[in-house]
Protein backbone atom coordinates (compact mmCIF):
# COMPACT_ATOMS: atom_id res chain seq x y z
CA UNK A 1 0.00 0.00 0.00
CA UNK A 2 1.16 3.67 -1.20
CA UNK A 3 1.73 6.56 1.38
CA UNK A 4 -0.06 9.60 0.71
CA UNK A 5 2.46 12.08 1.52
CA UNK A 6 1.57 15.05 -0.50
CA UNK A 7 1.59 18.33 1.90
CA UNK A 8 -1.30 19.59 -0.41
CA UNK A 9 -3.55 16.72 0.59
CA UNK A 10 -3.21 16.84 3.98
CA UNK A 11 -5.58 18.98 6.54
CA UNK A 12 -5.97 19.12 10.29
CA UNK A 13 -9.75 18.95 10.14
CA UNK A 14 -12.48 16.00 9.49
CA UNK A 15 -13.28 14.75 7.26
CA UNK A 16 -11.11 14.52 4.73
CA UNK A 17 -11.94 13.20 1.45
CA UNK A 18 -9.61 12.04 -1.19
CA UNK A 19 -10.15 10.92 -4.71
CA UNK A 20 -7.28 9.44 -6.30
CA UNK A 21 -8.35 9.53 -10.32
CA UNK A 22 -7.64 7.42 -13.36
CA UNK A 23 -7.99 7.15 -17.03
CA UNK A 24 -9.06 10.38 -19.50
CA UNK A 25 -12.19 11.39 -18.23
CA UNK A 26 -13.04 13.77 -16.50
CA UNK A 27 -11.47 14.53 -12.75
CA UNK A 28 -13.63 13.05 -10.23
CA UNK A 29 -16.45 11.89 -13.04
CA UNK A 30 -17.93 8.04 -12.53
CA UNK A 31 -15.91 6.89 -15.24
CA UNK A 32 -12.77 8.44 -14.39
CA UNK A 33 -12.47 7.74 -10.86
CA UNK A 34 -11.92 3.81 -9.35
CA UNK A 35 -11.17 4.35 -6.00
CA UNK A 36 -12.84 7.17 -3.15
CA UNK A 37 -12.19 7.16 0.14
CA UNK A 38 -13.34 9.26 3.12
CA UNK A 39 -11.67 9.27 6.59
CA UNK A 40 -14.40 9.85 9.02
CA UNK A 41 -12.24 10.05 12.23
CA UNK A 42 -11.13 13.33 13.07
CA UNK A 43 -7.46 13.97 12.18
CA UNK A 44 -5.75 16.35 15.11
CA UNK A 45 -2.41 18.03 15.72
CA UNK A 46 -1.32 14.28 17.30
CA UNK A 47 -1.68 12.61 13.75
CA UNK A 48 0.22 15.57 11.70
CA UNK A 49 2.70 12.93 10.47
CA UNK A 50 0.35 9.87 9.88
CA UNK A 51 -0.90 10.42 6.76
CA UNK A 52 -3.81 8.11 5.31
CA UNK A 53 -3.17 5.14 3.25
CA UNK A 54 -4.06 4.42 -0.61
CA UNK A 55 -3.75 1.73 -2.64
CA UNK A 56 -0.35 0.76 -3.96
CA UNK A 57 -2.08 0.77 -7.68
CA UNK A 58 -3.04 4.60 -7.38
CA UNK A 59 -1.72 7.07 -9.21
CA UNK A 60 -0.08 9.68 -7.35
CA UNK A 61 0.10 12.12 -9.93
CA UNK A 62 -3.91 12.41 -10.44
CA UNK A 63 -5.08 12.43 -7.20
CA UNK A 64 -6.80 15.28 -5.59
CA UNK A 65 -7.56 16.23 -1.94
CA UNK A 66 -10.96 18.64 -1.16
CA UNK A 67 -11.90 19.70 2.77
CA UNK A 68 -15.92 20.10 2.72
CA UNK A 69 -15.44 22.02 6.16
CA UNK A 70 -13.67 25.40 5.71
CA UNK A 71 -11.82 27.23 7.95
CA UNK A 72 -14.66 29.79 8.67
CA UNK A 73 -16.84 26.40 9.58
CA UNK A 74 -15.05 25.09 12.06
CA UNK A 75 -14.20 28.72 13.82
CA UNK A 76 -18.36 28.37 13.88
CA UNK A 77 -18.08 24.51 15.05
CA UNK A 78 -15.40 26.28 17.95
CA UNK A 79 -17.85 29.28 18.56
CA UNK A 80 -20.70 27.00 19.11
CA UNK A 81 -18.59 24.90 21.74
CA UNK A 82 -17.69 28.04 23.34
CA UNK A 83 -21.77 28.87 23.69
CA UNK A 84 -22.54 25.58 24.85
CA UNK A 85 -19.66 25.94 27.89
CA UNK A 86 -21.41 29.11 28.87
CA UNK A 87 -25.47 28.00 28.81
CA UNK A 88 -23.88 24.94 30.43
CA UNK A 89 -22.19 26.88 33.40
CA UNK A 90 -25.12 29.14 33.43
CA UNK A 91 -27.28 26.23 34.55
CA UNK A 92 -24.90 24.29 36.93
CA UNK A 93 -25.89 28.08 38.84
CA UNK A 94 -29.09 28.21 38.36
CA UNK A 95 -30.43 27.21 41.88
CA UNK A 96 -28.00 30.07 43.31
CA UNK A 97 -29.04 32.65 40.68
CA UNK A 98 -32.69 31.59 41.45
CA UNK A 99 -32.20 32.61 45.37
CA UNK A 100 -30.62 35.64 44.32
CA UNK A 101 -34.06 36.80 42.49
CA UNK A 102 -36.53 35.32 44.97
CA UNK A 103 -34.61 36.96 48.36
CA UNK A 104 -35.01 40.75 46.19
CA UNK A 105 -38.72 39.47 45.53
CA UNK A 106 -39.51 38.40 48.70
CA UNK A 107 -38.09 41.54 50.29
CA UNK A 108 -40.08 44.03 47.66
CA UNK A 109 -43.89 42.08 48.29
CA UNK A 110 -42.76 42.54 51.93
CA UNK A 111 -42.03 46.48 51.54
CA UNK A 112 -44.85 46.66 49.25
CA UNK A 113 -47.51 44.90 52.10
CA UNK A 114 -46.01 47.46 54.26
CA UNK A 115 -46.56 50.50 52.41
CA UNK A 116 -50.29 49.58 51.89
CA UNK A 117 -50.84 49.30 55.64
CA UNK A 118 -48.81 53.21 55.99
CA UNK A 119 -50.83 54.84 53.77
CA UNK A 120 -54.04 53.28 55.11
CA UNK A 121 -52.91 54.58 58.68
CA UNK A 122 -52.08 58.19 56.94
CA UNK A 123 -47.91 57.59 57.19
CA UNK A 124 -46.95 58.28 53.62
CA UNK A 125 -43.35 59.50 54.03
CA UNK A 126 -42.74 55.80 55.68
CA UNK A 127 -44.75 54.75 52.76
CA UNK A 128 -42.48 56.18 49.98
CA UNK A 129 -39.13 54.98 51.97
CA UNK A 130 -40.61 51.68 51.68
CA UNK A 131 -41.81 52.03 47.69
CA UNK A 132 -38.11 53.49 47.32
CA UNK A 133 -36.68 50.68 48.71
CA UNK A 134 -39.01 48.59 46.49
CA UNK A 135 -37.14 50.46 42.91
CA UNK A 136 -33.83 49.97 44.43
CA UNK A 137 -34.38 46.12 44.74
CA UNK A 138 -35.69 46.21 40.93
CA UNK A 139 -32.69 47.72 39.88
CA UNK A 140 -30.42 44.99 41.34
CA UNK A 141 -32.66 42.44 39.74
CA UNK A 142 -32.44 44.44 36.47
CA UNK A 143 -28.39 44.76 36.86
CA UNK A 144 -28.19 40.71 37.44
CA UNK A 145 -30.24 40.13 34.63
CA UNK A 146 -28.51 42.35 32.40
CA UNK A 147 -25.63 40.49 32.79
CA UNK A 148 -26.83 37.02 32.41
CA UNK A 149 -28.33 38.41 28.99
CA UNK A 150 -24.74 40.00 27.80
CA UNK A 151 -23.07 36.68 29.42
CA UNK A 152 -25.16 33.97 27.66
CA UNK A 153 -25.25 35.99 24.10
CA UNK A 154 -23.08 34.71 21.50
CA UNK A 155 -20.17 36.99 21.04
CA UNK A 156 -19.26 38.70 17.79
CA UNK A 157 -15.89 40.74 19.29
CA UNK A 158 -12.45 40.89 17.99
CA UNK A 159 -10.11 41.20 19.98
CA UNK A 160 -9.26 45.04 21.25
CA UNK A 161 -8.33 47.04 24.81
CA UNK A 162 -10.14 45.23 27.83
CA UNK A 163 -9.92 47.29 30.75
CA UNK A 164 -9.61 45.31 33.82
CA UNK A 165 -11.73 46.62 35.98
CA UNK A 166 -14.45 46.64 34.20
CA UNK A 167 -14.18 42.97 33.43
CA UNK A 168 -14.15 41.97 36.15
CA UNK A 169 -16.98 44.53 38.05
CA UNK A 170 -19.21 41.97 35.24
CA UNK A 171 -17.67 39.12 36.39
CA UNK A 172 -18.68 39.75 39.93
CA UNK A 173 -22.33 40.13 39.14
CA UNK A 174 -22.34 36.44 37.49
CA UNK A 175 -20.05 34.95 40.13
CA UNK A 176 -21.83 36.57 43.24
CA UNK A 177 -24.53 33.68 43.62
CA UNK A 178 -21.98 31.11 43.21
CA UNK A 179 -19.79 32.76 45.65
CA UNK A 180 -22.44 33.44 48.13
CA UNK A 181 -23.85 29.40 48.41
CA UNK A 182 -20.03 28.40 49.00
CA UNK A 183 -19.81 31.15 51.75
CA UNK A 184 -16.59 31.92 49.81
CA UNK A 185 -14.83 35.94 49.41
CA UNK A 186 -13.56 36.86 46.26
CA UNK A 187 -10.51 39.37 47.17
CA UNK A 188 -9.31 41.52 44.05
CA UNK A 189 -5.89 42.63 44.14
CA UNK A 190 -5.03 45.06 41.31
CA UNK A 191 -1.23 46.21 41.10
CA UNK A 192 -2.32 49.21 39.51
CA UNK A 193 -5.43 51.36 37.95
CA UNK A 194 -6.00 51.43 34.19
CA UNK A 195 -4.71 47.84 33.62
CA UNK A 196 -5.94 46.87 30.35
CA UNK A 197 -5.18 43.84 28.43
CA UNK A 198 -5.36 43.18 24.11
CA UNK A 199 -8.45 40.91 24.51
CA UNK A 200 -12.39 39.97 24.19
CA UNK A 201 -14.18 41.52 27.11
CA UNK A 202 -17.22 38.99 26.90
CA UNK A 203 -14.73 35.75 26.76
CA UNK A 204 -12.30 36.84 28.85
CA UNK A 205 -15.30 37.37 30.98
CA UNK A 206 -16.72 33.31 30.54
CA UNK A 207 -12.95 32.22 31.73
CA UNK A 208 -12.68 34.61 34.99
CA UNK A 209 -16.52 33.07 35.56
CA UNK A 210 -15.02 29.26 34.70
CA UNK A 211 -11.98 29.49 37.16
CA UNK A 212 -13.85 31.57 40.02
CA UNK A 213 -17.02 28.99 39.93
CA UNK A 214 -14.19 26.30 39.83
CA UNK A 215 -12.04 27.73 42.96
CA UNK A 216 -15.62 28.19 44.87
CA UNK A 217 -16.32 24.53 44.21
CA UNK A 218 -12.66 24.15 45.75
CA UNK A 219 -12.85 25.57 49.05
CA UNK A 220 -16.43 24.78 49.50
CA UNK A 221 -16.62 23.49 53.09
CA UNK A 222 -12.77 24.25 53.68
CA UNK A 223 -12.44 26.32 56.73
CA UNK A 224 -10.28 29.05 54.70
CA UNK A 225 -12.82 30.01 51.78
CA UNK A 226 -10.95 33.56 50.39
CA UNK A 227 -10.01 33.18 46.70
CA UNK A 228 -7.64 36.13 45.60
CA UNK A 229 -7.86 37.37 42.18
CA UNK A 230 -4.66 39.23 41.05
CA UNK A 231 -3.09 41.18 38.52
CA UNK A 232 -0.54 42.81 37.90
CA UNK A 233 2.13 43.60 35.33
CA UNK A 234 5.34 40.99 34.48
CA UNK A 235 7.93 42.65 32.18
CA UNK A 236 6.01 43.07 28.65
CA UNK A 237 2.85 41.18 30.05
CA UNK A 238 0.06 41.05 32.38
CA UNK A 239 -0.47 38.51 34.49
CA UNK A 240 -4.05 37.39 36.34
CA UNK A 241 -3.94 34.94 38.88
CA UNK A 242 -6.83 33.40 40.69
CA UNK A 243 -5.72 31.41 43.89
CA UNK A 244 -7.98 29.48 46.54
CA UNK A 245 -7.72 27.96 49.44
CA UNK A 246 -8.83 24.24 48.14
CA UNK A 247 -6.57 20.92 48.49
CA UNK A 248 -4.90 21.55 45.27
CA UNK A 249 -4.64 19.95 42.30
CA UNK A 250 -2.94 16.32 42.10
CA UNK A 251 -0.04 16.33 39.40
CA UNK A 252 -1.70 13.36 37.60
CA UNK A 253 -5.22 15.79 37.21
CA UNK A 254 -2.88 18.59 36.28
CA UNK A 255 -1.98 16.81 33.56
CA UNK A 256 -5.35 16.67 32.21
CA UNK A 257 -7.25 19.04 33.74
CA UNK A 258 -7.35 21.76 30.26
CA UNK A 259 -8.59 18.41 28.39
CA UNK A 260 -12.12 18.07 26.99
CA UNK A 261 -14.53 16.57 29.13
CA UNK A 262 -12.03 16.11 31.62
CA UNK A 263 -13.89 16.27 34.91
CA UNK A 264 -13.25 15.29 38.74
CA UNK A 265 -16.52 16.38 39.71
CA UNK A 266 -19.98 14.29 40.10
CA UNK A 267 -22.65 13.60 37.80
CA UNK A 268 -24.50 16.77 36.62
CA UNK A 269 -22.27 18.67 38.87
CA UNK A 270 -19.83 19.31 35.43
CA UNK A 271 -19.73 18.82 31.78
CA UNK A 272 -15.68 19.13 31.88
CA UNK A 273 -15.84 21.74 29.27
CA UNK A 274 -15.15 24.98 31.08
CA UNK A 275 -11.73 24.98 31.74
CA UNK A 276 -10.86 23.48 28.14
CA UNK A 277 -13.00 25.72 26.68
CA UNK A 278 -11.12 28.88 28.85
CA UNK A 279 -7.81 27.46 28.04
CA UNK A 280 -8.27 27.77 23.83
CA UNK A 281 -9.97 30.98 24.75
CA UNK A 282 -7.11 32.37 26.17
CA UNK A 283 -4.86 30.65 23.44
CA UNK A 284 -6.79 32.57 20.88
CA UNK A 285 -5.75 35.80 22.38
CA UNK A 286 -2.10 35.26 21.81
CA UNK A 287 -2.19 34.00 25.66
CA UNK A 288 -1.63 31.32 28.26
CA UNK A 289 -3.80 29.62 31.26
CA UNK A 290 -1.89 27.23 33.59
CA UNK A 291 -2.21 25.70 37.36
CA UNK A 292 0.28 25.14 39.85
CA UNK A 293 -0.20 24.79 43.69
CA UNK A 294 0.66 27.23 45.79
CA UNK A 295 3.21 26.41 48.64
CA UNK A 296 1.27 27.39 51.07
CA UNK A 297 -1.73 25.26 49.50
CA UNK A 298 -4.72 25.90 46.89
CA UNK A 299 -4.43 25.73 43.44
CA UNK A 300 -2.70 28.72 41.28
CA UNK A 301 -4.73 29.58 37.91
CA UNK A 302 -2.46 31.93 35.96
CA UNK A 303 -3.12 33.68 32.63
CA UNK A 304 -0.51 35.06 30.68
CA UNK A 305 -1.83 38.13 28.00
CA UNK A 306 -0.88 40.83 26.10
CA UNK A 307 -1.26 44.63 27.67
CA UNK A 308 -3.71 46.91 25.70
CA UNK A 309 -0.34 49.06 24.56
CA UNK A 310 1.46 46.19 23.04
CA UNK A 311 -1.26 45.11 20.94
CA UNK A 312 -1.73 48.51 19.36
CA UNK A 313 1.78 49.18 18.96
CA UNK A 314 2.48 45.95 17.29
CA UNK A 315 -0.64 46.89 14.79
CA UNK A 316 1.37 50.23 13.65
Amino acid sequence: RALLSSPQCFLSVSPLWVEPCFGSGAPGSRSACGFRRRLATNLNAGSRNAPPILPASTNRSNWKCRAPLTEQELRKTQGDLIQAGKLAGLGQMSAALSHEFNQPLAAAKSYADSAALLIDRGRVPEAQDNVRRISGLIDRMASISRHLRNFARKPNEKLGPVPLPDVIADTLEIVAPRLKAAEAKLIVELQEDGLAVNAGPVRLQQVLVNIISNAADAVEGSEERDIVLSARRVEDRITIEVRDHGPGVPAAIAERIFDPFFTTKGVGKGLGLGLSISYNIIKDFGGNLSVTNHPDGGAVFRILLDPANAAREAAE
